[in-house]
């Protein structure tokens, strides 16, 4: 076969990205695994070499640690893992396909740089794609697959199954899609167009976070560098926080998610409360939520739960960390015997699978030597600018690439368990993308 035909294949994996996180979570497991042998096994076809960089070093020790920590556990601790489970071990040893996938991402992007297009372009359609879905279930209450709103019609979670997940979709892919039209050159106004088309359809997801991120984007991105055109995306912005406003007066679902309290206090419930929401319970929960035979119903807190995190990192594993989704259990144990007064009202506010931030999920499966190692290997990618200074303030296309990184590692940002393959495959893929792209922005740019 020839290398001609082999790019064509590459092209279209590439394409394939934004799609593939449009389905159901089985298909990104999958395709990893798919990805990482056949860019391993034709690797040669391009002279692409496994010759590891320091920052490359630094994360493949991430890797390993939380690797090594994960072993550990499993072999001295039962709580954590099941001891007599060998599907741990395979699951723990797998991790490392995240570092894989990162690394050879970013090996033939250095090498084939020209195929970041084929994800911008299929980013930009899958967008239009999910926002027109948002827009059909908004208005006729269904999506062109026949999928319905879930939780009694508050969130539109379109392909996504059971997965209210379409406004952070729309955050992690909108940049790339706006990379896309800057590079066709498509008229500012039609620009300024979809973004207020997919401001909006973040808004009418429920997703607090990705409308604030976005909104956070805009500002950046005409104090950086739209001075030209600081008067339209300023109107851009209000533009949105006048929709915000108007929606958030009509629809009582939205005022309720984004006046909601539950990530800031911890409610103390009344007997008649805690009785409502044990028979509201299913079945499934109420045998998971037993505890020493007495049911106790879980009370859901952001404020807690990372509260929590802290505390179990700081005063439990603190240097090696627990090894990858060990929080629930440790979580579970932790409240179940302190919150004396929790246990005596019947009820324990609940542990969630993972800690919703990407770095105390980090500290509690690495450690400290672990989030030292992580954010050494951003930081690295970070100084390697020096290089592109005269870029960071004159090129739009490249401070796109700035805030986007910048965002998707915002430390504030509820994030989803980052060693599950669909988080993890997506995190570092856009990870690759984005150091490859900031290190060659200069061939990049004469594409």
């Amino acid at each position: 076969m020839t290398n001609t035909f082999y790019e064509k294949i590459y092209r279209f994996l590439f394409f394939l990205i934004p799609i593939i996180f449009l389905f159901p979570v089985s298909f990104s497991t999958i395709a990893c695994l798919f990805y990482i042998l056949f860019f391993f096994l034709t690797k040669r076809k391009f002279e692409i070499k496994l010759r590891f960089e320091k920052n490359e070093l630094i994360l493949l020790l991430f890797f390993l640690l939380i690797i090594f920590s994960s072993l550990l556990e499993w072999l001295l601790n039962s709580r954590i893992y099941k001891i007599n489970n060998l599907e741990n071990f395979f699951k723990f040893v797998g991790i490392i396909r995240f570092f894989l996938i990162y690394f050879l991402v970013k090996k033939i992007i250095d090498k084939k740089i020209y195929l970041v297009s084929e994800f911008f372009k299929s980013s930009f359609f899958s967008t239009v794609f999910i926002i027109t879905n948002i827009f059909l279930m908004h208005v006729i209450g269904r999506d062109i697959f026949g999928n319905i709103p879930l939780y009694g019609g508050s969130r539109y979670a379109t392909t996504f199954g059971d997965r209210a997940i379409a406004g952070t979709y729309l955050l992690n892919f909108f940049f790339f899609g706006y990379i896309f039209l800057l590079r066709k050159k498509i008229n500012i106004i039609l620009i300024l167009f979809y973004l207020a088309l997919v401001g909006l359809a973040i808004l009418l997801t429920l997703d607090r976070t990705p409308f604030v991120l976005f909104n956070i984007f805009l500002i950046l991105l005409f104090c950086l560098n739209y001075r030209k055109h600081f008067l339209i995306f300023f109107l851009l912005f209000i533009y949105n926080i006048l929709i915000f406003l108007f929606f958030i007066s009509i629809n009582s679902e939205l005022k309720s998610k984004y006046m909601a309290k539950e990530f800031l206090i911890y409610k103390q419930l009344s007997t008649d409360e805690i009785q409502k929401i044990t028979n509201t319970q299913s079945k499934n929960v109420k045998e998971k939520n037993v505890i020493e035979g007495v049911y106790v119903p879980q009370i859901y807190s952001y404020r807690l739960l990372y509260e929590e995190s802290i505390h179990i990192f700081i005063y439990d594993k603190t240097f090696l960390g627990s090894g990858a989704k060990s929080f629930y259990q440790r979580c579970g144990d932790y409240r179940f015997n302190t919150d004396k007064f929790s246990r005596q009202m019947g009820y324990y506010k609940a542990c969630q699978s993972h800690t919703h931030n990407l770095y105390l999920e980090i500290s509690i499966s690495s450690g400290l030597i672990g989030l030292f190692l992580f954010i050494y290997f951003i930081f690295s990618t970070f100084f390697k600018l020096k290089i592109l200074r005269k870029y960071l303030f004159q090129n739009q296309i490249f401070i796109i690439l700035i805030i986007s990184l910048i965002i998707e590692l915002f430390p504030f940002r509820p994030y989803g368990m980052f060693l599950s393959t669909y988080n993890g495959f997506y995190l570092f893929f856009k990870l690759a993308i984005l150091s490859s792209l900031i290190i060659n922005f200069k061939k990049f740019n004469k594409l």
